[in-house]
């Protein structure tokens, strides 16, 4: 903890030093449509107090917590949902406390154990609710108010206090439980031994006392509210569970949002999950599901800003590399360029004869398969004296690998060049790979499958894929003595001396020139290929 004096519950304090009252929707009211809120936001309540009194403030909260809590049961009972049982809530985490904060919270278990004697005592007494509440402070010690203290005492190790805790959702860490427990102690045996005058006093200490808050939370309740959030299907709803059980139980104990949610820490998990697990399989199930755990606690205010868990294919081979692991997925060092013959075997396949514009495509400008998929008539550029080219970009939903990915690729001249314009009035430049709802980055997806179902019947090894046609490119791009600069911009691979990105300041017409150039030596060295084996 980091203040040393209490602040109130459902408060917060602003820059300039005004309480302000906050207090979270309820999430089966904040999940109604705004016609049926009475008013209500969807997320957080907001409201100054108009006083830089703690003092103050926790008179004025009182009142604004009540309102909201009637206002709540009739949205309830007006919208017909089931009112749900008072007294849950979602634990808050306490580490560190000062003297000052757990005096408070010895302070609030005194009241509560005065409260448990006028409980005790009650039934035995002809005493209005006015009345009663005075004789909690002026009761014979020797009547309930003592043995309901002499009881707390003798529980045992402090069981009364853990039920305290439990009551207020509170939870505490040991040498802050510690303290607490001491002053809890000396306040029970204080309790015993003070005249009606001081009980009165320290009986009204207690009641102005408020519980410490903290901007701490146990994974489990962000788990939580991620769900009551997003509403996920049973089994989504397992796996943000399992991956919340599976980072515990690598941290041996109990995670806590924000201690736990550092981003070093969370990169060291990374990288023990990557010792028996895919790339694929991190980013698409614990990666995805972490990210969106790290977004919330931005949003809730429990760290300061978000952060991506997600690897990339260059930082897991890094990191394998670095841990002595195989590498599992297929990177650039596990994938070749296919030989003349197999090529000219690749184009009896099935797939090829029903894509083959699309396979083409992708032999002539070496970009990859699902940065193909993706284009969209809004992509083409046709230049004078230059020809058609198509643009790389991560707009319109779609997604690119790297910075680098973003670039001008030159369209080969003849045949593809007149599909291309056949298309442009619709969705996609190949619009028959896959449906128009498919997401873009899986468009890809299904030509993938084919091809790599037919390559395995005719006897290909592991290392033919269908990105083994980017690798052709480069291939003959070397072949052609192309510049390694323009092979890197046209393929999208970063490159540190980025000429062309130089070239831009000597005008559009010089780069489209010698795009156009690489382009045609490498499409020249492919036709000579072709017809060499024909």
């Amino acid at each position: 903890m980091t203040t040393s004096t209490p602040v109130p519950a459902y408060t917060y304090i602003n820059p300039d030093g005004v309480y302000f009252f906050q207090l979270r929707v309820p999430k089966d009211i904040a999940a109604l449509p705004a016609s049926q809120r009475h008013g209500l936001p969807s997320s957080l309540i907001r409201k100054s107090l108009k006083t830089h009194s703690r003092v103050e403030a926790a008179k004025r909260v009182g009142g604004l917590l009540a309102h909201y809590l009637t206002l709540f049961d009739q949205v309830r009972t007006d919208s017909g949902l089931v009112v749900p049982p008072r007294g849950y809530q979602e634990p808050v985490v306490l580490k560190q406390l000062t003297l000052s904060e757990a005096e408070s919270i010895a302070l609030k278990y005194r009241e509560a154990t005065e409260r448990k004697a006028l409980e005790v005592a009650r039934p035995f007494m002809a005493l209005t609710p006015n009345q009663a509440d005075e004789w909690k402070v002026t009761v014979d010690p020797g009547m309930a108010r003592e043995l309901t203290i002499r009881g707390s005492q003798e529980s045992q190790p402090c069981q009364d206090l853990e039920r305290f805790y439990q009551q207020n959702a509170i939870e505490i860490d040991h040498p802050s439980k510690q303290l607490v427990t001491a002053l809890s102690v000396r306040t029970l045996n204080t309790m015993l031994q003070e005249d009606a005058v001081t009980a009165t006093i320290e009986l009204a200490r207690a009641r102005e006392a408020q519980l410490p808050t903290s901007k701490q939370m146990p994974l489990l309740s962000l788990v939580n509210e991620l769900v009551a959030r997003k509403k996920p299907r049973p089994d989504r709803e397992r796996a943000y569970r399992a991956v919340a059980a599976s980072y515990e139980e690598y941290l041996k104990r109990k995670a806590i949002v924000p201690d736990d949610f550092e981003r070093s820490r969370l990169l060291e998990y990374r990288n023990d999950v990557l010792r028996t697990n895919k790339i694929s399989s991190w980013n698409a199930y614990t990666a995805s599901i972490m990210n969106m755990l790290i977004n919330l606690a931005f949003e809730l205010e429990l760290i300061s800003r978000p952060f991506s868990i997600r690897l990339s294919a260059d930082e897991e081979k890094a990191t394998r590399r670095a841990l002595k692991l195989p590498i599992h997925d297929q990177s650039d060092e596990e994938r070749r360029a296919f030989t003349d013959q197999e090529l000219k075997a690749i184009k009896s396949f099935r797939v090829y004869r029903q894509h083959s514009e699309y396979l083409d495509f992708l032999l002539f400008t070496g970009m990859r398969c699902t940065e193909a998929a993706q284009l969209m008539p809004s992509d083409v550029i046709e230049t004078k004296g230059h020809g058609l080219f198509v643009r790389v970009r991560d707009t319109e939903g779609r997604s690119v690998k790297t910075a680098a990915s973003v670039r001008t690729v030159p369209v080969p001249n003849g045949s593809l060049t007149d599909y291309i314009k056949s298309n442009m009035d619709k969705q996609y430049l190949f619009p028959r790979i896959a449906p128009d709802d498919c997401p873009p980055e899986k468009r890809a997806n299904l030509i993938i499958d084919k091809f790599s179902r037919q390559k395995q019947r005719a006897g290909f090894d592991k290392q033919v894929t269908l990105y083994s046609f980017r690798h052709a490119w480069k291939h003959r791009a070397r072949a052609a003595r192309v510049e390694d600069y323009l092979s890197d911009y046209i393929t999208g691979h970063s490159n540190k001396n980025n000429q062309v990105a130089m070239d831009y300041g000597q005008g559009f017409d010089t780069v489209y020139n010698r795009l156009r150039e690489a382009s045609d030596a490498v499409l020249q060295k492919i036709i000579e290929a072709d017809q060499a084996i024909n």
